[in-house]
């Protein structure tokens, strides 16, 4: 029979190993994100500096709103963001840039939006 001394001894360190453990998931967790914050508003950076080049920028941007597809926790912003380059200082841009970014709208767009909202960038 387990007498409640026993029982004790078994839990305190269970708790505490539990404990821990959360903790240390937490704080991956918590590097994690911030990591994929730096990382995302690196993309945003590269996306929207200008450079002297004008090919080589059409093709960094190119490349940076196709990773923007996988920034999930950041969908809604990116789709926002697209939207409103498309619309206004991207409205004379490259085909190639709209087309792609057209490509990450249907991408990030949740499926359960009411048509009217899945716009999409026109021109090009």
């Amino acid at each position: 029979m387990i007498t409640n001394a026993l029982l004790t001894a078994l839990l305190i360190p269970l708790l505490a190993m539990a404990g821990r453990t959360f903790q240390y998931f937490h704080e991956k967790r918590r590097e994690s994100r911030q990591r994929e914050f730096d990382s995302y508003h690196r993309l945003i950076r590269k996306l929207v500096e200008p450079k002297p080049s004008h090919e080589m920028r059409l093709d960094r941007q190119i490349a940076v709103v196709f990773e923007l597809r996988h920034y999930r926790r950041y969908r809604h912003l990116t789709r926002r963001m697209l939207q409103g380059l498309c619309e206004t200082t991207w409205r004379e841009a490259s085909p190639r840039l709209l087309s792609e970014a057209a490509l990450t709208l249907r991408y990030v767009t949740p499926r359960t939006l009411p048509k009217s909202e899945r716009l999409e960038p026109t021109g090009g």
